[in-house]
């Protein structure tokens, strides 16, 4: 019995633990021009209390989406119709949201091209705006925040800078 409680307890602590991933210098500075970007159009989603496990867990997410994604305008796929591991989507979220805070949680994502950090901002809070899913979310204040930007070039037949943008929210 002892043994299957320790097992039990080293299974959850383990499931529970995330390894604090660290922003780049660009990936902070695009990041701080999204926030700017999101409470310019009236968002309150950046006025509550950045933490700093939902930080990590949406700059992993951004890079992992940055590295394994195949952009589905290039395929002509809406991402309903096909969602895994080269599509950007919500699948995990069930499991990245028992890592942070809070009872209510919520996860927006977005793809943009742009030439900068400045122009990628820009758009990629006006998707947000644009869709009243993604808006329900970025606009009311949260208790917790977490936002991430993560530029590539990498994208198998596709030219130019690329960038993907995770919203994690918490109250």
């Amino acid at each position: 019995m002892l043994k299957k409680i320790l097992l039990s307890l080293y299974l959850s602590l383990t499931l529970f633990t995330v390894e604090a991933v660290q922003p780049t210098f660009e990936e902070k500075q695009n990041t701080a021009l999204l926030i700017q970007e999101i409470k310019n159009i009236g968002g309150k989603s950046a006025n509550g209390i950045p933490n700093a496990t939902m930080l990590s867990i949406a700059i992993d997410f951004a890079q992992e989406c940055a590295t394994n994604f195949y952009c589905n305008k290039i395929y002509g796929q809406s991402s309903s119709k096909r969602l895994g591991k080269n599509m950007i989507s919500h699948v995990g979220f069930n499991e990245r949201a028992r890592l942070f805070p809070g009872r209510a949680k919520a996860e927006i994502l977005a793809f943009c091209t742009a030439r900068d950090g400045k122009q990628a901002a820009q758009q990629l809070a006006r998707q947000w705006l644009k869709s009243p899913g993604h808006k329900a979310h970025m606009m009311p204040f949260h208790k917790y925040y977490a936002y991430a930007v993560v530029r590539t070039d990498k994208i198998p037949g596709y030219s130019g800078c690329h960038w993907f943008a995770v919203g994690l929210f918490a109250d």
